[in-house]
């Protein structure tokens, strides 16, 4: 397909293959066969990073037809049929040979200085074609791209068995995102990491460490370099790569993570291009509005090999419930229907899912008839039908009664009220579902009352200061209806 894009002569084209399926490998096949058919064919492939320029090199068979162009790595090289160059050193090159084919990789992220470069190279040989090879082709410039001519996502490459499933889990312990400011589309770094406190990273680390028992290699998506050594100094063998570290010191904790550690802490250098096969969870603690940071990530832990059958994502920046699920990524705006989590496990799963897909959890949906908790899908004992929706035309809905329901688990959330006191609501779930909510207002009585119902704490606990990990589930409470509203009428421990 994309050497009949060269034959129709489309000057400018792209390739969207999903993350973990060898785009640079395709790339290599690609320019292997070109210069079988045509001798005196010419390359240029620009790398976004650095560190990924070697990883490239070490693709190709024969590597005597590679040269590179970089001034961290010291070789400025154009002579050879291929030039492997990162785009901060060769858009000042001077006297640029003429070729036949740009190509940059990861081209969503491709600014002025790449199409700077195309058109320098373009008026060198106008017959020159423009390729790009992206995973995520949310951000692309799409006015400058004349065509995809490959479009192929993750979903499709995991049913056809060229990447391992992706299980997602909830992490426990999550920055609370209000109040953080938004710039570009995405959460402001500076902003997130005053979010950090130890308590948060210690509360984050020990759920990671339950969860990843029997994970071999471990990858942690830190918010900025300082949470990534804060990370790094709470965990025993784990290993850091950042940019302000030099590369030749980035290389060897990369080895030594690979051959003796279990966790490897990074802010961005591992989010993209970093091809390590055996990495089977990526905990992601960098909270994202951006669709292309969290699917690039996800493509990590992505890829196939004998030591794994899955790949864990831990969500600890709300990532899934903005975004979506890792098959059915969307960007914020567009984003609507949140996936379930199971309450056993914390396991991610798809909106219309009857039972989890990891722990074979039921799922219960709420009755509207009887109110009470139901297989996911099952219809109840009673007909919807004598059910007037805006409880008018009947007295159903009226009618006093009490129902007794099995309670999963509880949560509080503090929050100000319109006349500014100081609230607390308390959700009792049933399941998935949210059987009912209680109000409280700090220092009134029933305050105090469920305070001494719920919790261990004989001293006054203030609003603020409450943590849902004090409260004591009841194991049923009874639900009284009357008119139509709820409230709780017992509860039994």
């Amino acid at each position: 397909m994309i050497l009949t894009a060269f034959k129709e002569n489309i000057e400018r084209s792209y390739v969207k293959l999903a993350t973990g399926s060898g785009k640079t490998i395709i790339f290599v096949s690609l320019v292997e066969k070109l210069l079988e058919t045509y001798p005196n064919f010419r390359c240029v492939f620009i790398v976004p990073k650095n560190v990924l320029i070697q990883q490239t090199v070490d693709k190709f068979k024969d590597q005597s037809i590679i040269g590179i162009y970089n001034a961290e790595l010291k070789q400025k090289n154009l002579d050879k049929p291929i030039t492997i160059a990162s785009i901060q050193s060769l858009i000042n090159a001077k006297n640029l040979p003429e070729i036949n084919l740009l190509v940059f990789d990861e081209c969503h992220r491709a600014k002025r200085q790449h199409f700077l470069l195309y058109r320098r190279y373009k008026m060198i040989r106008p017959q020159m074609k423009l390729l790009g090879l992206t995973a995520t082709d949310y951000d692309i410039k799409k006015d400058i791209w004349q065509k995809k001519i490959v479009d192929i996502g993750l979903k499709e490459l995991t049913n056809k068995g060229f990447l391992v499933p992706i299980v997602a889990k909830d992490g426990k312990g999550k920055i609370d995102l209000d109040g953080v400011k938004i710039s570009k589309g995405d959460y402001v770094i500076r902003d997130l990491e005053d979010r950090f406190t130890d308590e948060k990273i210690d509360e984050q680390i020990k759920d990671m460490f339950s969860k990843t028992e029997s994970r071999n290699k471990v990858l942690i998506l830190a918010t900025s370099i300082d949470h990534c050594e804060r990370i790094k100094d709470k965990i025993e063998n784990c290993f850091i790569v950042h940019s302000k570290m030099k590369m030749d010191d980035r290389n060897i904790n990369i080895e030594e993570f690979k051959s003796k550690g279990k966790y490897l802490a990074s802010v961005l250098a591992i989010s993209e291009g970093f091809d390590y096969p055996e990495a089977d969870c990526l905990v992601m603690m960098r909270p994202t509005r951006s669709a292309t940071l969290y699917e690039q990530a996800v493509g990590r832990i992505a890829r196939i090999h004998d030591s794994k059958e899955n790949g864990l994502f831990l969500d600890y920046g709300q990532i899934i419930e903005n975004l979506g699920f890792v098959y059915n990524i969307s960007p914020i705006k567009e984003a609507k229907v949140k996936p379930k989590i199971c309450p056993l496990c914390d396991s991610f799963n798809s909106p219309d899912a009857k039972r989890c897909c990891d722990c074979d959890e039921v799922f219960y949906s709420l009755c509207q008839v009887c109110l009470e908790a139901k297989p996911y899908g099952t219809k109840c004992c009673e007909s919807n039908k004598n059910i007037d929706r805006l409880k008018k035309l009947t007295t159903k809905s009226y009618e006093e009664k009490d129902n007794w329901v099995t309670i999963t688990e509880v949560k509080a959330n503090p929050y100000k009220s319109k006349k500014g006191n100081i609230c607390l609501k308390v959700d009792y779930y049933s399941g998935f579902v949210n059987m009912i909510s209680k109000y409280y207002t700090e220092n009134t009585y029933y305050y105090k009352k469920f305070l001494k119902e719920h919790t261990n704490y004989d001293e006054f606990i203030g609003v603020e200061d409450f943590q849902t990990t004090y409260l004591k589930a009841p194991k049923r409470i009874t639900i009284h209806i009357k008119d139509g509203h709820k409230d709780i009428k017992a509860m039994e421990f």
